[in-house]
Formats: C-alpha cells, sequence, structure tokens
C-alpha cells in the first residue's frame, strides 16, 4: 500500500509540472543612482536589490521561496486575502520546483533570463 501512495504523489507532482509548466514570472530591473538594481517579481509584488542583475536574481529566487513556504504555512489567511488569492498557482509552481526551473521560468522583460 506504501508504494501505492508514493507512486501516486509522483504522478501527481508530475501533472502539477505538466500543468504549471507554461506559468512564467516576470521580472523587471530597475537601475539606482547608486549603481545597484532593483527586481521585481511582477506576479508576486516582490522586489530585492543588488550591485548586480544576477545578485538580484539569486536574491528574487530565494525571496520567492520563502513567500511561498509563508503561503503554504499560513495557507487559509493567504488564500482568503483577495489580493493574494491569484498567487495560488504561482506558489505551488514554487514549491514544486527546483532552483534551476524556477530561474529558468524567470522571464525579464527584455527577454533574458
Amino acid at each position: 500500500m506504501e508504494a501505492h501512495a508514493e507512486r501516486m504523489t509522483a504522478i501527481y507532482a508530475n501533472m502539477l509540472q505538466f500543468f504549471l509548466e507554461t506559468l512564467n514570472f516576470t521580472v523587471s530591473f530597475d537601475a539606482e543612482d547608486d549603481g545597484s538594481f532593483t527586481g521585481t517579481v511582477e506576479e508576486l509584488d516582490l522586489c530585492e536589490n543588488s550591485q548586480s542583475k544576477n545578485g538580484c536574481m539569486m536574491l528574487l529566487l530565494e525571496a520567492m521561496k520563502e513567500y511561498a513556504q509563508d503561503f503554504y504555512r499560513e495557507f487559509d489567511l493567504w488564500s482568503s486575502a483577495p489580493n493574494r488569492r491569484k498567487h495560488i498557482p504561482y506558489v505551488i509552481k514554487i514549491l514544486s520546483s527546483s532552483d534551476k526551473k524556477l530561474l529558468e521560468a524567470m522571464k525579464c522583460q527584455t527577454g533574458e533570463n
């Protein structure tokens, strides 16, 4: 019975990945007066600042994972907020994806990753 449950869990995870694979995150950057960059994940209203765009992407990745974990821990609270309910598919994608897959899904407005 345990093997069956593990197999079903794997099937559900694969199905989720299939349904969410076209879901991307739009990242925009603003150059600051001090030479740093502020990056924003538009779909989640998350912002980070770093001295480089690459550094900013890594900070945004960590912020996305922390946000998704917080959302999951207090799902009833976050999912009932009208401005956060639309984040549910993004949270599921974050929780079920590797860092590599998430970075691939983070599309800069210039079309670069």
